[in-house]
């Protein structure tokens, strides 16, 4: 493969995973959207630790940008990069939904929407280990659309053990599949200050479905085929990750901005579009939302 040049925008817990995953054929550079930012130096993966091989240091040029940040600085954010590097292809790796369509109608073909269930922790600020060893699928393209490091990418998934990249067609739907898990997740866990696995319960239970059976309406006006049952898919999220608190709840607990604009809000924006309404929906952006700082 080609070196390259990257910028990651977000070097958090996907960031390290990017970084671990592309730094042995491409530059990497970090999108400096604070002062004094400090990056991780080592990535636990099974059996062995890799460090980090990145800079906060501007790159002269930058051929791939790929957004890892939380989603309310994900459309601000690349648009800063793309003002300075203008050429560069964008891959959205963030949650939620909402800034890959504005950035699209934007920008068009130069960004290139993603979704990721591979995940890490930290141990220590300059410290990550890989805890899910899932998939990251990206809008599949034309070979000859597609510039020649991101098909080398895609050709060499068989050899990842960290992101595991490959291009399918229906992204849209894997997004989709993606804010019903979190719309049905987050807000709960967050709101009952719960890990996810306590989700299990009955009551619990019949919430989950009184949101499932709004999101499934927003999907079938979208014509978009999800890939399995909507609480079945919840629920083995909700088993593989039972001792674990969501991104949200620690957003929560931890008096941060939570992604529920990104989450329920575009939900409930996407009702209104399609004249559907959402009044589970909205009850449950409206807990998050008192909770929240602003």
């Amino acid at each position: 493969m080609s070196d390259f040049s990257s910028l990651i925008i977000g070097p958090g817990a996907i960031g390290s995973l990017v970084c671990a995953e592309i730094q042995p054929f491409s530059r990497v550079s970090v999108f400096a959207h604070r002062q004094n930012l400090t990056l991780a130096t080592h990535l636990d993966l099974p059996g062995k630790t890799l460090a980090l091989d990145w800079t906060v240091t501007p790159a002269p040029s930058v051929d791939v940008i790929w957004v890892c940040c939380k989603a309310m600085h994900a459309e601000q954010s690349t648009q800063q990069a793309l003002a300075r590097y203008s050429n560069a292809t964008v891959v959205l790796l963030h949650n939620g939904m909402g800034p890959q369509q504005a950035l699209s109608e934007a920008f068009g073909d130069q960004i290139i929407w993603g979704s990721t269930t591979c995940g890490a922790l930290p141990i220590s600020p300059q410290h990550y280990v890989q805890t899910s060893f899932g998939h990251t699928l990206m809008d599949q393209r034309a070979a000859h659309e597609r510039p020649d490091y991101f098909n080398a990418l895609i050709a060499r998934s068989d050899q990842s053990n960290i992101l595991k990249p490959a291009a399918i067609e229906s992204i849209e739907a894997v997004l989709w599949q993606k804010i019903l898990v979190n719309a049905c997740i987050n807000p709960l866990t967050a709101y009952h200050s719960v890990k996810n696995g306590q989700l299990s319960t009955n009551d619990h239970q019949r919430e989950i479905c009184a949101i499932l059976n709004e999101i499934t309406k927003l999907i079938q006006a979208k014509h978009l085929t999800l890939s399995e049952d909507p609480l079945t898919m919840v629920n083995q999220v909700i088993t593989n990750s039972a001792e674990n608190w969501s991104s949200m709840a620690r957003d929560v607990q931890e008096g941060r901005k939570t992604e529920i604009d990104f989450i329920n809000g575009f939900l409930i924006r996407e009702g209104a579009r399609l004249g559907i309404k959402t009044p589970v929906l909205e009850r449950w952006y409206k807990r998050i939302a008192q909770r929240q700082v602003s």
